[in-house]
């Protein structure tokens, strides 16, 4: 993760832009009185809203922290896709 001052980024605007969408790395943005922005991506942002609307439903967020539980422990099965 870059850190920079507004002033820098202002200077270099494109590169900063570049860097979020190619890195997928956020960037964050020092402003006065130790105020603080963060620059993402749009795909990276996409990405943050739908988890966070996903989890935000206490059933569903259950089911998938279990689903990911199982894959970290190892108790999936691989299965061939079934071309129709």
């Amino acid at each position: 993760m870059d850190i920079v001052s507004f002033t820098s980024l202002r200077v270099n605007l494109a590169h900063y832009l570049d860097k979020v969408d190619n890195d997928h790395t956020p960037v964050v943005i020092t402003r006065q009185n130790d105020r603080k922005a963060v620059l993402i991506g749009y795909e990276d942002y996409m990405s943050f809203i739908e988890t966070n609307y996903l989890m935000s439903n206490p059933v569903n967020a259950e089911r998938i922290n279990k689903g990911i539980e199982e894959v970290e422990a190892g108790l999936t099965q691989k299965h061939e896709l079934i071309e129709v």
